[in-house]
């Protein structure tokens, strides 16, 4: 029972780190994008 235990502690844990690696990944490719739009944005005013 003991080796059960642990080794859906292990899946949890690592389950855990990947959704959180995964959530800075989609943040960091959200703020880009941002950048980007206003970028063109700034482009689009200035012609």
């Amino acid at each position: 029972m003991e080796s059960f235990y642990t080794l859906s502690l292990i899946i949890s844990t690592i389950f855990v780190i990947s959704f959180i690696i995964i959530f800075f990944c989609a943040l960091k490719i959200y703020f880009n994008v941002e950048k980007t739009m206003m970028k063109n944005k700034r482009n689009d005013q200035d012609e």
